[in-house]
């Protein structure tokens, strides 16, 4: 998969569970629950692409013991 499919897949993901499903009065709050995406989909979402690994998983194994957690 090139990287160019995964930032669309992503966006596709992002777009049918969160800006299809809500309506934003403020910027702000458009900038909270994406920050509140982001952290649901990197500790929670299993990914194929990961070995059905959670984003986090996958960082912390790249990025060996204690390191990702400074990060």
């Amino acid at each position: 998969m090139s990287l160019n499919s995964c930032a669309e897949r992503f966006m596709r993901t992002l777009k049918e569970n969160l800006l299809w499903l809500h309506r934003f009065e403020t910027v702000e709050e458009l900038r909270v629950a994406l920050l509140e995406f982001q952290r649901v989909y990197n500790s929670q979402w299993i990914l194929h692409r990961h070995g059905y690994r959670t984003p986090d998983q996958v960082y912390a194994d790249l990025t060996g013991p204690g390191l990702a957690d400074a990060a």
